[in-house]
């Protein structure tokens, strides 16, 4: 949910709110993996470097955007990791929910990060409350 946020905030800061995401996403899918060494460092509260590095005069908002995705699923596949080794449990796949779900180019970005496997979920409904429940049983411990 963070993460879709934070590329949320990247929209406000080059695009205008009437800017269809699609638009983001195909200027986006333009730019070669690894976005021609621009990276945005995610972790944006707790870092004194958070924000982007390799912006150069030829960076587009292509690259800002793509930087963006790439960063998050970085700090996507550091807390996966986290996770499996504490739960001693190696993921399979990754099940998407939610609206961050339906851009195709993050989702793809995922699969090759995280080389597993990446699914959307069909059901649009109570995605949403799923997988706030799902981080409520997390938080828990249940």
């Amino acid at each position: 949910m963070a993460g879709i946020r934070r590329a949320g905030m990247v929209r406000k800061l080059f695009w205008t709110a009437e800017t269809p995401w699609q638009m983001l996403i195909e200027e986006a899918r333009l730019i070669a993996p690894g976005a021609d060494g621009v990276k945005m460092q995610c972790d944006l509260l707790s870092c004194q470097n958070a924000g982007w590095q390799g912006v150069t005069l030829n960076t587009t908002r292509g690259h800002f955007y793509r930087a963006a995705l790439e960063g998050l699923t970085a700090q996507l596949q550091r807390n996966l990791q986290m996770l499996e080794k504490i739960g001693h449990f190696k993921a399979s796949e990754l099940l998407l929910v939610g609206g961050g779900s339906r851009n195709t180019l993050w989702n793809q970005i995922k699969a090759n990060m995280l080389d597993i496997p990446v699914k959307v979920s069909r059901r649009r409904r109570n995605d949403r409350r799923r997988s706030c429940a799902v981080r409520l049983v997390w938080h828990r411990g249940i």
